[in-house]
């Protein structure tokens, strides 16, 4: 169902999540932002280096097989903490792994605009569609630099993990501002 909610870790029941078709988010909340954010890098590179590694043989083969084995265990970390902060239904985190999945496949494609260019996944209903179509840019971003790194070009791999940066940040809610305590230390 679209909008299951998975039981939290300790057992107990989520409730409904805070968003919905009906109050769909227009950015992503800074409780689930980081996760998803790493969830979408750490899931586009696991699926980039499990195709390196069936294209290898030998300890080249290995080295990508290793490399993506810790990159899904990470993804998999971040998955369960974005599950767990019940911002979105099960779904819509899920959606936001295929997008990450397709990625990290149009990183190999052949060149650097198939990456750039990879599908798009269908919106999810507790997104609106201006908040889904950044986290797709976000996403065509990374299969970018992952097509890059898989090329060995580092410097335009790092340029294009920068813009990926710049693009997440324009989806995420305003972070809080760490001065907007009054200043107490000489006030006697």
């Amino acid at each position: 169902m679209w909008n299951e909610v998975l039981p939290a870790a300790s057992g107990e029941s989520r409730g409904p999540p805070r968003f919905t078709d009906e109050v769909p988010a227009n950015k992503l909340p800074a409780n689930i932002s980081v996760d998803l954010k790493h969830l979408m890098w750490n899931e586009a590179e696991c699926a980039s280096n499990n195709l390196l590694g069936s294209r290898c043989d030998g300890s080249l083969r290995q080295k990508w097989l290793v490399n993506a084995q810790k990159k899904q265990e990470l993804a998999s970390a971040n998955l369960r903490a974005a599950l767990e902060a019940n911002a979105f239904c099960n779904s819509t985190i899920l959606q936001i792994k295929r997008q990450a999945l397709a990625a990290g496949e149009a990183a190999l494609a052949g060149s650097w605009l198939l990456a750039a260019q990879h599908e798009s996944m269908e919106a999810p209903r507790d997104m609106e569609t201006k908040l889904w179509t950044g986290l797709v840019v976000a996403a065509r971003t990374a299969s970018v630099s992952l097509h890059f790194a898989a090329c060995g070009e580092v410097e335009k791999a790092s340029r294009f993990q920068d813009d990926y940066d710049q693009a997440w940040a324009e989806i995420e809610e305003p972070q809080p501002s760490k001065d907007w305590f009054p200043d107490v230390s000489s006030a006697t």
